[in-house]
């Protein structure tokens, strides 16, 4: 009985770790996002160096696959809206039209972008990556420069530049290999030349 009791008691434990979840902000849910097939709606993250050395952001263009990266030196609400304000200062308007995130803290200060931007942002469901799969494959590549059981400490701009423009000029089998880049000038997307 003494088992019994035990185990119960660990079941009623979990309970209580979920209403924490509960606790979280109200957030706007993809579920509200609208479809749209055009450039402008954006999905973004963190990839995290070893042990927390630092962090990329990341922000991925739905549409083309178009990826834009820099640095973030701390896993903070507020460094990280100061580093999506200098990632989105030379994209024009007409072309940030929603961002999409998971429900990390360090996106709860989002509407602080959508006032900025004049943008709407949009959270993933808990655990469901895959609601922002393009994002999380174009971090795969970024890992290929930038692996897991690397220290972030001292990482230099112009090496993350280097990585992105890569990855931006490789050819696509779905834009009949194509880059992402000349896909976008030739949907009359020409920001891009100020990432390549």
């Amino acid at each position: 009985m003494g088992y019994i009791r035990y185990l119960r008691h660990k079941r009623a434990g979990k309970r209580l770790s979920h209403g924490k979840e509960i606790s979280k902000p109200q957030l706007p849910s993809i579920t509200s996002r609208p479809v749209d097939d055009y450039h402008g709606h954006w999905e973004c993250d963190l990839v995290h160096g070893k042990n927390g050395s630092g962090f990329i952001l990341t922000a991925v263009e739905r549409k083309s696959g178009f990826l834009m990266a820099t640095i973030c030196a701390r896993r903070t609400s507020q460094d990280v809206s100061v580093a999506l304000k200098e990632l989105f200062s030379c994209v024009p308007k007409r072309f940030f039209k929603s961002i999409t995130y998971d429900q990390g803290k360090e996106f709860f200060n989002y509407r602080q972008i959508d006032e900025h931007f004049g943008t709407a942002s949009y959270f993933c469901h808990a655990g469901c990556p895959g609601e922002r799969g393009l994002n999380e494959q174009t971090n795969g590549l970024l890992r290929q420069f930038f692996p897991r059981f690397r220290s972030f400490k001292g990482l230099e701009r112009s090496e993350i530049e280097r990585a992105v423009a890569l990855i931006n000029h490789r050819p696509r089998k779905k834009f009949s290999y194509k880059t992402t880049v000349e896909k976008m000038k030739e949907d009359g997307v020409f920001f891009v030349s100020t990432f390549v």
